[in-house]
Order: structure tokens, then C-alpha cells, then sequence
């Protein structure tokens, strides 16, 4: 079934390993590339891998995407976790503020 509503439970089940969740939000951004949620799902899992880099690039692809206030601060928040990982502490204070001024 290649609907969005089930993809997104498939993503927020918290019994998904992170290979899953990344599994399927590779193929949710090939059925759905204009949902924001697939880009951070997939970016979170990556940051659990420690792929760093590549969570960074599946945010940018996703953020365009965004319209709301919250989204926009969740991709923030894990923006900053990528730069803090990365070593990159001035971009991750950076992100940080951008989320908490989201938040407001």
C-alpha cells in the first residue's frame, strides 16, 4: 500500500530498528519527495549510524519542503546534532537558536 498516512506509521513505530527506518524512508522519498517528514525520519536514522554527513544532505534536500513552524525546528534540532557530531560547534549554535526562535 503507497499511502503516506502508512508510511508515517511504519516511520514512528518505535519497534522499527533504525536499518528499517531507514529502509523505509528511502522508499517513501522516491513515492512521496515533497513530504518533509521522510527527509528528517531518514536524517535521525542516519544520525543514530553515526552518519553524520549524510543526515546534514538529507536535511538540506528535505527543508525546502517545510511549513510548518515545528517541522522546521525538529529539522533544526537535528541540523545541530549533525554539526555537533561533525565537530562544527559554531553551525550547531547556529541551528540551535534558529529551533528555539521556531519555537517561541
Amino acid at each position: 500500500n503507497k499511502s503516506f498516512s502508512i508510511l508515517k506509521q511504519i516511520l514512528e513505530d518505535p519497534k522499527n530498528a533504525t536499518e528499517d527506518q531507514l529502509l523505509y524512508a528511502n522508499e517513501g522519498i522516491s513515492l512521496f519527495p515533497a513530504q518533509p517528514f521522510v527527509y528528517l525520519i531518514k536524517a535521525k536514522a542516519l544520525n543514530y549510524q553515526k552518519e553524520y554527513k549524510k543526515a546534514l544532505l538529507s536535511l538540506k534536500d528535505g527543508i525546502d519542503f517545510v511549513i510548518e513552524d515545528e517541522m522546521e525546528a525538529n529539522f533544526y534540532n537535528e541540523m545541530a546534532i549533525s554539526y555537533k557530531a561533525l565537530g562544527d560547534l559554531q553551525n550547531e549554535k547556529k541551528y540551535i537558536e534558529k529551533s528555539k526562535k521556531l519555537k517561541k
